[in-house]
């Protein structure tokens, strides 16, 4: 029994001596005797499908959205795979070996260039990255980049809006036929990388990279984002409708009498003035562009309710509807009784209704996404 186990552990001790002299006999026979050269690709001629390159989103963070320059900065952590015929073994000749875990900067690596990027850099130099070759020829290299591309921004509906951006990966130097590029999800992707941002949120990531052109070697990756809109919410649209709704109430609360008309405009173009605030409040987060936001129409028809209602002020004639030696009643409901047959009472409701309406269609646009 004591023999058995002192030649089951000098068979271990041997294992484990003879294992980094079976790794440098395969790193010999595949880059010394074997005469692989990494500056030449596993080409020849223009056999197509010679190499097939799997890109794999295996994890991503989005850092910003610029709606001002219609950029989307991101880091994204990629896993590609490919064949290389030339770095084949037979495990059976070393030990098992099954994987030779080698510097990248020792093997050909398929290169490729986000396309619309207005910047992009690899986050580690090439010489601190590994890559995984196999037995079969497949080769695992993981690569992180950090990437400012052109994104269109549709901004008709902001602060509600949804925006698709895609990124495509093209390579530049060998033709298709020759190597073709996929591009999927990881199935065990961090959830959290759907949390985007504090103001934006992932709907969806795919690898449906449509409208790409026929002879052109592409992948790539399809992000649908959506805005979350509580800032502009609290802070432009609710205070908005406020203001509109104190200044309305202000300037019809009694009968439009000529001794209050100027009092009332006063307090009608005091409300303007504090709309403007708000307008420009709104107008430093829209950025320029051809299609006016829902934003900005919200405040500017506050704003037009509050002039018309200046505008109405002025025009009407006298609102008193009661005989002037007509006595007037002082219980509460007395008064409510008596301000309901008045102008100004349907002016009340008039503008109200318009600002309550403009605020229910602008609430409209928002989508529960979650």
């Amino acid at each position: 029994m004591r023999l058995a186990l002192l030649l089951a552990l000098f068979l271990k001790v041997y294992e484990a001596s003879a294992k980094p002299n079976d790794l440098q006999a395969l790193y010999n026979a595949l880059f010394v005797s074997g005469n692989y050269t990494k500056e030449l690709a596993p080409v020849s001629g223009d056999r197509a499908g010679q190499i097939n390159l799997m890109i794999e989103m295996v994890y991503m963070r989005l850092v910003e959205i610029n709606s001002e320059n219609q950029q989307l900065s991101l880091v994204i952590e990629l896993a590609n795979y490919w064949n290389d015929d030339r770095l084949r073994w037979d495990p059976k000749d070393y030990s098992g070996i099954e994987n030779l875990y080698i510097s990248a900067s020792m093997l050909w690596i398929p290169d490729y260039a986000p396309t619309d990027s207005q910047k992009f850099e690899n986050v580690f130099p090439e010489n601190q990255r590994n890559a995984r070759v196999s037995w079969n020829g497949t080769i695992f290299y993981e690569t992180i980049m950090f990437i400012i591309a052109s994104c269109r921004l549709e901004m008709q509906d902001f602060p509600f809006d949804r925006q698709s951006c895609a990124i495509g990966l093209q390579n530049h130097h060998i033709l298709k036929p020759m190597l073709t590029m996929e591009s999927r999800i990881s199935p065990t992707m961090d959830p959290s990388v759907y949390e985007g941002n504090s103001e934006w949120c992932f709907l969806n990531i795919s690898s449906n990279l449509t409208g790409v052109p026929e002879e052109l070697t592409m992948a790539g990756f399809v992000f649908v984002l959506h805005r979350e809109p509580l800032f502009y919410v609290f802070v432009v649209i609710f205070p908005s409708f406020l203001l509109t709704t104190l200044a309305n109430f202000g300037m019809f609360w009694s009968a439009n009498i000529r001794e209050n008309k100027l009092e009332k405009m006063g307090l009608g173009l005091a409300s303007m003035m504090a709309m403007t605030v708000m307008l420009d409040l709104a107008s430093q987060q829209i950025h320029k562009t051809a299609a006016f936001p829902l934003l900005g129409y919200y405040v500017i028809i506050c704003t037009a309710i509050i002039a018309l209602g200046c505008v109405s002020i002025a025009l009407l004639s006298n609102g008193a509807s009661r005989p002037m030696d007509r006595k007037p009643k002082h219980t509460f409901l007395a008064r409510v009784e008596q301000y309901v047959f008045t102008r100004s009472f349907f002016a009340q409701l008039f503008f109200q209704g318009l600002n309550i309406v403009n605020l229910i269609y602008t609430l409209s646009h928002w989508k529960n996404y979650h």
